[in-house]
């Protein structure tokens, strides 16, 4: 197939566009409603590499009984799943099949090109989803249960919504700072006035089933690009150019990019405390209603936040928790990594098994996460769809190289190990404390200097004793430029270092990624361009600036030339419990500015 036209480049942001093309076992040739199985690498009946859609629907938790009603299919060894009526009818299904035809001649549609019967072909077509996705030259999701007019309708008031300009001329030209602030209040006003009909058209969208399956949710990541069909089978539309009368189409893009923003917005009003307490109710709801769908990943590139997501979507079977996601993960995962079969594990050892492959692929994404619930003893290491990632840890680019310098080594049996380079958490703080005196050097003007600290909700009990009153999601510190320095007081690692003793809290470096960035200073500037960098020494007064002293080594800080270009460097924090065992208990990141990075320890501890 010649895919060298795709739009791909604009399907998402995990660019799924690398991978290999997987060539369906059957493609339904719609003219004849035929299922028509793969000869050699892409040949189907006489066509060789043809062009074929794909659908998205949910049909699985509505399988009606045996002799039921269903799409005539011919071709097939198994018979086609009939579905209950009172989800959708065998016309409805019809119809959207004959609208797709009128473009394509083949279609993959999972009831006609799987066998439904044989689970080792299943599973097997299950494995190769992603390349499938990615093959397909155009992608449909039908809601079978929106009405044309009435979906057109409410998206088109949530993209009218998310676009609302106030004043008629372009956001790039110059305005002045009373233009800027009276456009601001005309459109927090403008929310203000539309926060019940905001949350009735997400309700009246999101009712529809295809936004609570978890399959859905995966072919959603994988092909973002995807027309939204009505319950009709025709494309869910809105009028661009009222004066052209050229109509475009509503995409799974389109419609999270426009929650996205909906869901910035108000939440920064909530955070500059401008609603009533009513309206705070509100907009709690709509932002509820948001991320319970999924559909405030518009331009996440960590994974993560989708397999999080998966937590509010339904399945018909337990396993399909993992099976029905981890497609999303093929850009990270090798091809030939495959999951256990179904009749031989648990839910726990998929999902374990799925962690050990990511851990081992991966090490920081694999640990880019944050629990959101207590974590089972002895897998505080382990991503559960119990989890979130926060806004400061979404922006991880999987297609970039990540120099691994530490990583969580864990089997079937026996104990799990964090190994690698590692220094304690006051040490850290320490430096991260030093560079925001110092600030970054960025075309030889000095700015603030970033990193992040995101904390699971496993130290909970310590929220008291540091934060006025407890957090509604986890805790993230970090440094925010809209505030005043002195506000970001990053109150929960300062509670931490100062009450635990540095051998029991140590931050384990995963890895870092290079940036392109460059700081704009020549040689002779970079000489002088000194930044704080740790050691770790047998003897203190090898160090400009000692920090502690901890298990026969002096940790701290020598001053020493920048590195032209900046880069990140990630971090997995640990904390060694009174009977001496280690969990794990956050994440951070940072910038760091040498080129061969900070001298830490080599390390490890087994981590429950």
């Amino acid at each position: 197939m010649n895919i060298n036209n795709h739009p791909i480049y604009l399907r998402n942001h995990l660019q799924y566009y690398k991978l290999e093309i997987e060539w369906p076992r059957r493609l339904l040739h719609i003219p004849t409603m035929t299922s028509i199985e793969r000869v050699g690498v892409s040949a189907y009946l006489t066509t060789e590499a043809p062009q074929y859609a794909i659908i998205t629907y949910t049909w699985g938790r509505f399988q009606a009984p045996d002799g039921s009603p269903a799409l005539p299919v011919k071709g097939t060894t198994w018979k086609i799943p009939p579905v209950k009526a009172s989800c959708f009818s065998v016309d409805s299904f019809q119809a959207v099949v004959n609208y797709i035809g009128e473009k394509y001649d083949w279609l993959w549609l999972d009831v006609a090109c799987i066998d439904q019967e044989n689970e080792e072909v299943k599973m097997s077509e299950v494995a190769r989803q992603t390349g499938i996705f990615h093959g397909a030259r155009e992608a449909y999701a039908w809601l079978h249960s929106l009405p044309s007019d009435n979906a057109t309708s409410d998206l088109s008031f949530l993209s009218s919504v998310a676009n609302y300009n106030p004043i008629k001329r372009d956001y790039d030209s110059d305005e002045s700072d009373d233009e800027l602030d009276e456009r601001a209040r005309l459109i927090f006003v403008y929310y203000q006035s539309q926060l019940r009909s905001i949350a009735d058209s997400l309700r009246a969208v999101f009712c529809d089933p295809w936004f609570t399956s978890l399959w859905t949710l995966q072919e959603s990541i994988l092909r973002r690009d995807a027309c939204f069909l009505a319950a009709n089978g025709w494309p869910i539309g809105y009028v661009k150019d009222e004066e052209a009368s050229r109509s475009q189409n509503f995409t799974v893009n389109s419609l999270s990019s426009w929650c996205r923003t909906i869901a910035r917005d108000l939440q920064r009003y909530v955070n500059e405390q401008k609603f009533s307490e009513i309206a705070k109710t509100e907009v709690e709801a709509i932002i509820s209603l948001i991320d319970k769908a999924g559909f405030r990943f518009a331009d996440a590139m960590n994974p993560n936040v989708q397999y999080g997501a998966a937590r509010f979507r339904e399945t018909k079977y337990p396993l399909d928790r993992i099976y029905g996601i981890i497609g999303i993960y093929r850009t990270v995962i090798p091809d030939n990594f495959q999951l256990p079969h179904p009749s031989t594990v648990t839910l726990t050892e998929l999902e374990d098994a799925f962690a050990l492959a990511l851990n081992q692929a991966s090490p920081w994404l694999a640990q880019c996460f944050v629990h959101l619930e207590l974590p089972v003893l002895g897998r505080s290491w382990c991503i559960s769809q119990a989890s979130t990632v926060p806004s400061q840890f979404q922006d991880i680019n999987t297609n970039l190289t990540l120099n691994t310098m530490g990583r969580i080594i864990a089997g079937a049996s026996g104990p799990t190990i964090a190994q690698g380079k590692a220094c304690p958490l006051r040490v850290l703080w320490t430096y991260w404390s030093r560079m925001r005196e110092r600030g970054s050097t960025f075309l030889t003007t000095r700015l603030s200097y970033f990193f992040s600290i995101a904390y699971d909700h496993s130290i909970s009990d310590l929220w008291t004793a540091c934060l006025p009153q407890p957090p509604l999601g986890p805790i993230v510190e970090w440094i925010n430029p809209e505030l005043p320095d002195e506000d970001n007081d990053f109150r929960m690692t300062k509670h931490l270092v100062e009450k635990c003793s540095a051998q029991d809290l140590y931050v384990l470096l995963l890895g870092f990624q290079n940036n392109a960035g460059y700081n704009g200073i020549g040689q002779e500037e970079h000489a002088k361009n000194k930044a704080p960098r740790i050691y770790a020494f047998p003897d203190r007064e090898e160090l400009e600036e000692l920090i502690v002293e901890e298990q026969g080594m002096a940790w701290g800080l020598r001053w020493e030339p920048a590195f032209l270009l900046q880069r990140k460097a990630f971090g997995l924090i640990l904390m060694r419990d009174p009977p001496g065992v280690w969990r794990r208990i956050g994440i951070c990141k940072w910038t760091d500015n040498h080129e061969s990075g900070h001298c830490l320890l080599d390390w490890e501890c087994e981590v429950c």
